[in-house]
């Protein structure tokens, strides 16, 4: 008894390439007999890697139906489209996502998947004030008013960015524009700038500013990065079952991709023309091997691309580079991003207006701490992330240009608890600055009291007093006086 056809419908133009519409990625088709070569319908279709045939990873499914388009003729360019209809679903899968197979079903696991819908709350939507029906630009929020993009999108077309939208519907105005002095227009070198907003982020739960990555070299050879594609297409089901879920909306995506080395990194071709210096240090190769179905991711252009790292026993989001240019994702070709190790140096002269540049000193950022948590300074020892104005210490050390360690924002420092002054109140902070202005006025009178004999003598209405501290809690002193 013959196969029912299944709905498993390729799509091709009449040569060897299709796309499956349940399927992870885009695969090459081999027929026996090509359209093109005569009047003979093909009867056969092999699918997947030929270089991995003894490993059993190509299908060869029989085609039950060829259907050309109506308007096709011989010859023709116009219309040249086809559907296979076969006698057979098509079975594959990411080998990540495969546990194992049973009798009646193959057993199958998200949690290793290459795409997964998923909302970055960092990531911001840049508009212009024009209307289109693709997003262009993205933006990654690094500080509570301050959007990290790409130069080409401060600017679109000739008009500014107007507001960016962040947290679904959300909007804060653009008030500042910044640009890679080294940037071009339609060049892919030095592609990074800087929005800032009107009104201050409100940071909460998720909704928190992702940290900058640094370092010349990336804490491991795997990065995410973000996307956007087509719910029904990015639909997974565990068991196998056709998707026929009917969803062309656009989702954020995050995309895990392999880094790839440069002499690996062939970009597509289309990209060429505006990188006539080719890859260089300030860009990120990265992808994975499989062929997606189109629709199905698209880069987040000046969206982050990073990764996560635990630090004080608590886990972080590092933004190591943003989207720069690619198809699909990375899937079949490879993409690139900008990193932001390479523009540190202009960052910090955005970011930190009384930075110099010939310093020669180095302010450490630790924007993944807030306020009141436990933090580390330059010299290793520990401390507390307070407002600059209870720590005078850093406060100094920042004026005269030393190495000074900062929080979540320019305003947040990490301060060595012996350093700390007391929030709690005016008295709170006379008790703290008590012992530094002992200090000082016993250097300013010792000498004159040492000249004029014993202190009783001289004195006689001051009493001696041992004077010891006990250090409670970072903001709790209790001093005892015998």
């Amino acid at each position: 008894m013959a196969m029912k056809p299944v709905l498993a419908i390729a799509i091709i133009k009449v040569v060897q390439r299709a796309y499956f519409s349940d399927a992870y990625g885009r695969v090459t088709l081999s027929v026996l007999r090509w359209l093109r070569r005569g009047l003979v319908a093909p009867d056969v279709t092999r699918m997947g890697n030929p270089n991995q045939q003894a490993a059993g990873e190509v299908q060869q499914i029989k085609i039950a139906e060829v259907i050309r388009h109506p308007e096709y003729r011989e010859g023709s360019r116009h219309h040249d489209i086809a559907l296979l209809r076969l006698e057979a679903k098509v079975e594959h899968y990411e080998k990540d996502v495969l546990i194992g197979t049973t009798d009646t079903r193959v057993l199958l696991t998200p949690a290793s998947r290459h795409i997964e819908p998923k909302y970055t709350h960092a990531m911001a939507e840049i508009h212009f004030g024009y209307y289109s029906n693709t997003q262009e630009c993205y933006g990654l929020i690094i500080d509570e008013d301050t959007v990290l993009t790409l130069a080409q999108c401060t600017t679109k077309y000739g008009k500014r960015a107007l507001y960016v939208m962040y947290l679904n519907n959300e909007r804060n105005t653009v008030v500042k524009h910044y640009n890679h002095p080294g940037y071009r227009e339609g060049q892919l070198h030095n592609d990074i700038g800087i929005l800032k907003v009107r009104m201050h982020f409100t940071f909460f739960g998720l909704f928190v500013p992702q940290c900058i990555w640094h370092g010349d070299e990336l804490p491991e050879g795997k990065v995410e990065q973000t996307g956007s594609g087509r719910r029904d297409l990015n639909y997974f089901s565990l068991h196998d079952k056709s998707v026929d879920v009917f969803e062309p909306q656009s989702t954020q995506l995050i995309v895990r991709a392999e880094v790839i080395p440069f002499d690996n990194c062939s970009y597509p071709e289309e990209y060429s023309t505006n990188s006539s210096k080719g890859l260089t240090e300030e860009h990120l190769c990265f992808g994975n091997e499989p062929y997606l179905v189109p629709e199905t991711c698209d880069q987040t252009r000046g969206g982050p691309i990073g990764g996560t790292l635990t630090k004080f026993n608590r886990t972080y989001r590092y933004a190591y580079a943003l989207n720069l240019f690619g198809r699909d994702c990375g899937f079949g070709w490879p993409a690139v991003g900008v990193r932001l190790a390479t523009h540190a140096s202009w960052l910090k002269s955005i970011l930190l207006p009384e930075y110099r540049k010939d310093s020669g000193s180095l302010h450490f950022f630790h924007s993944d701490l807030e306020e009141n948590d436990t933090c580390r300074n330059v010299d290793g020892t520990n401390g507390l992330c307070v407002n600059v104005t209870r720590c005078p210490k850093v406060r100094y050390e920042f004026s005269v240009n030393r190495r000074v360690a900062f929080c979540s924002t320019a305003n947040i420092v990490c301060c060595p608890y012996e350093n700390m002054l007391n929030a709690t109140s005016l008295a709170g902070r006379e008790l703290d600055g008590c012992e530094d202005r002992y200090k000082e006025d016993r250097a300013r009178t010792s000498k004159q009291l040492l000249e004029t004999g014993p202190i009783e003598d001289d004195f006689p209405h001051l009493m001696k007093r041992k004077i010891l501290t006990f250090t409670l809690h970072p903001n709790t002193t209790l001093i005892a006086v015998s």
